[in-house]
């Protein structure tokens, strides 16, 4: 997975496995403390393969949006992981922008 700084935020591209999700999570939880106070957009048009390792890499990053008083909206949600998301009854939980 690739991610990238934005005009308005962070932009994640490409597929996630299970031996990236680690590293993945501690630079998002780091790009994310930067923000501490202010609002920040993920955009995840260019996401690659989205399963449930990716949902739970977004729910980590409403955690560390909480941690650090960071307001993270979500853009450009794929609409299948979007509808795992709802399958799971977690989709209100997703702030879209």
């Amino acid at each position: 997975m690739r991610i990238s700084k934005t005009e308005h935020g962070l932009s994640l591209s490409g597929g996630l496995s299970l031996d990236e999700v680690d590293g993945a999570r501690a630079r998002l939880e780091q790009e994310i403390a930067l923000q501490a106070n202010a609002a920040l957009v993920l955009d995840l048009a260019e996401l690659e393969g989205r399963n449930s390792v990716m949902l739970s890499l977004l729910f980590c990053c409403l955690r560390a949006a909480e941690k650090a008083s960071c307001e993270l909206r979500f853009d450009q949600v794929p609409q299948s992981l979007f509808d795992m998301a709802r399958v799971g009854g977690v989709e209100s939980l997703l702030p879209m922008s």
